[in-house]
């Protein structure tokens, strides 16, 4: 069951209060009646509530019906009032109802009491949630406001011509425009010119397409164009709301660009040292320097300033430009310029040793080249210096087309930039000083060798200058008795152990000579015998017996063949004397020559002493020895030899006693590739 209906009622005469509460019932409208008949009681029964309607006389002894009403109203805005009294008036009746009454019966008609209770109560439930759905539509409308004005992001609502409706304070913030200036405008003034048309086909098909939300970055580049001109990379999404047939467009719009800055200036930081760390020198690594800065951090020009010994000056070395831009007038001016301390950007920059940074370079004072970057349309410009040790060495700067505010994040990572080229170029120099020293080292060990060889290219000479002494004196007496055929046969002889002494020379001078290397096509096999010829008295002096296994079709390796010669001759040497004094077991020297999966192997074999298994991580040590005269040095720089060939040295136990030195060189078409 229903529970009853609770009405206050102001009535002074019981008899019609009960006769009222009799007609409700006969309606069916179940009702809990409280009566009341003086103002006391009647503002005291509002101000506990719990009632549902209230029915009110016009006229009492003490009291009336429209102050009653101002009460009510007062005190419960929502609570339906009826006027029911004998008395009333039809103006009267207008004035309580403009007042706020629900309506008026007049006791004579008490037949519609039914009706005009239930169309009450339902006006009322209707506008108490009316002014629910009005609460919560402010609420709403009023999180929303909240939303908006928090929101970094821009939001910006667009109709159905694209024209602003809504514009935030993010937007405000990202575009520039306050909501005075941008509500009215078309949505084309936040847009680079070089979009609109392609937006606007976008925002046409999203309105006819069924899609209510759409991410606009997906698709195309979103680009936004802020007050003062400048674009920003953005990303966006838009929505679409219909409004009773007419569209409304949202859009929600984020700038990257500190995000898009910060990936550029990682990617310039990884592309310089990928350069850096792959280049030989200053001037290969310099136009690609100069194309990643600009191609990264989108900049129009780079050029790169050195700094000349013999004079106190700097002068432009190399330049990069876009091939989208022509700047003939402006490169051959800096080509043709120096720059003393001081002066123009470069100066300015190699005097305090810090990057510098112009908004436009056509607007500054110490900038020479101004006219022709105003004819040429190049503006802002930064340059920083290449350090080293405190010393300016160089100085890069950059334009471009635009005008930019300095940019203090984008200086202090180029200044790190600028100590790291000058890092490399120390780098470089140090390699420069070590390889100079290695070749020292190469040659001292390679002169060693040799000192140790004398006896042995003495006896090498003394043969053919022996024979060639021997053949004069033969061919003089010969000569003395007119026998010509002996005679010519006798200077022939001459000519070939001169030739035999001459050959043996050469190789002692390739040997001995200071020379850079110089990489060719190497035959292994003929270098391994010019190193048998030449240590051969030295093999045989020590008893050594020397045999060769030598493959016939060995490719050529790519080298330098003075530098494997001395490879070959340092492990001969080395192997002849691990046999000397060794009487058990024959003393025999194996060279071998042949194909393997790494290009050429060349193994030299001994039966002499062994190795020390607990040594053998030493063997290429620098100055590890274990002869008691040795440098230390031989294998060391072998190894070294062979590394920069790309090949490998290592050794191994030969069984049942002795040793074996391997290593490997690429082939010629290998080693190219």
């Amino acid at each position: 069951m229903k529970p009853p209906l609770r009405v206050l009622h102001l009535e002074d005469d019981p008899r019609d209060a009960e006769l009222i509460q009799a007609l409700l019932e006969s309606e069916g409208i179940v009702a809990d009646v409280t009566r009341v008949d003086t103002r006391e009681d009647f503002v005291a029964s509002v101000e506990h509530g719990g009632f549902d309607i209230i029915l009110v006389d016009y006229t009492l002894p003490s009291f009336d019906g429209l102050s009653a009403l101002r009460i009510a109203l007062e005190e419960c805005p929502d609570l339906p009032v009826i006027f029911v009294s004998g008395t009333l008036s039809e103006d009267t009746a207008a004035e309580a109802l403009n007042m706020g009454a629900t309506d008026y019966l007049l006791k004579e008609r008490l037949s519609r009491i039914g009706p005009s209770v239930r169309r009450a109560l339902r006006e009322a439930r209707e506008r108490i949630e009316r002014h629910r759905a009005e609460d919560a539509a402010r609420a709403a409308k009023a999180r929303f406001q909240g939303i908006l004005e928090i929101a970094r992001d821009a939001i910006i609502s667009v109709d159905s011509q694209q024209c602003i409706v809504l514009f935030n304070q993010g937007a405000e913030k990202v575009f520039g425009y306050t909501q005075a200036e941008a509500i009215g405008r078309p949505l084309d003034v936040l847009l680079p010119q070089r979009f609109e048309d392609v937006h606007r086909k976008h925002v046409e098909e999203f309105a006819r397409s069924p899609d209510v939300a759409r991410t606009m970055g997906q698709r195309r580049e979103v680009s936004g164009r802020r007050k003062d001109g400048e674009e920003f990379p953005a990303e966006a999404s838009i929505s679409k709301l219909d409004l009773g047939g007419e569209l409304l467009f949202t859009v929600i719009l984020r700038d990257v660009s500190e995000r898009k800055r910060a990936e550029h200036r990682l990617m310039t930081q990884h592309t310089i040292a990928q350069i850096l760390a792959e280049a030989n020198t200053l001037d290969e690594a310099t136009p690609k320097l100069l194309r990643a800065v600009c191609e990264c951090l989108v900049w129009d020009v780079g050029t790169l300033w050195r700094k000349e010994r013999d004079a106190a000056v700097l002068r432009c070395v190399e330049m990069w430009h876009r091939q989208s831009i022509e700047v003939p007038e402006f490169e051959a001016a800096t080509r043709s310029l120096t720059l003393k301390p001081g002066l123009g950007l470069p100066g300015r920059v190699w005097s305090s040793r810090e990057p510098v940074y112009i908004p436009d370079v056509v607007r500054d004072d110490n900038f020479p080249r101004a006219p022709i970057a105003a004819r040429e349309m190049l503006h802002a410009a930064f340059g920083f210096p290449i350090l080293l040790h405190g010393e300016v060495l160089g100085v890069t700067e950059f334009f471009s087309h635009e005008i930019r505010q300095p940019d203090q994040d984008l200086l202090d990572m180029m200044a790190t930039i600028g100590s790291q080229i000058g890092q490399f170029i120390e780098r470089k120099q140090a390699e420069d000083a070590l390889r100079q020293a290695q070749a020292e080292l190469t040659h001292v060990t390679r002169v060693a060798a040799l000192g140790e060889l004398t006896a042995s290219i003495a006896h090498e000479i003394n043969q053919p200058l022996a024979s060639v002494v021997n053949n004069a004196s033969a061919c003089l007496q010969w000569l003395a008795t007119e026998n010509l055929e002996e005679a010519r046969q006798a200077a022939e002889c001459i000519i070939e152990d001169g030739h035999r002494a001459a050959e043996i020379i050469q190789r002692i001078h390739g040997l001995v000579k200071k020379a850079p290397s110089r990489p060719g096509p190497v035959d292994v096999n003929q270098t391994i015998r010019e190193v048998i010829a030449l240590a051969h008295s030295e093999v045989s002096h020590h008893g050594v017996s020397i045999r060769t296994r030598l493959d016939d079709d060995l490719p050529p390796i790519l080298g330098d063949r003075i530098q494997i010669q001395q490879v070959i001759l340092n492990l001969v040497i080395n192997a002849v004397e691990a046999m000397d004094g060794m009487s058990s077991a024959p003393r025999e020297l194996i060279i071998g020559a042949a194909n393997d999966s790494e290009g050429v192997q060349v193994s030299v074999e001994d039966s002499g002493r062994g190795l020390d298994p607990g040594s053998l991580g030493q063997l290429f040590e620098a100055f590890y020895t274990t002869k008691p005269h040795g440098m230390g040095m031989g294998l060391a720089i072998s190894r070294s030899i062979v590394e920069a060939h790309g090949g490998r040295l290592w050794a191994s136990p030969n069984v049942p006693h002795g040793a074996i030195f391997r290593f490997t060189l690429p082939i010629a078409g290998e080693r190219a590739a």
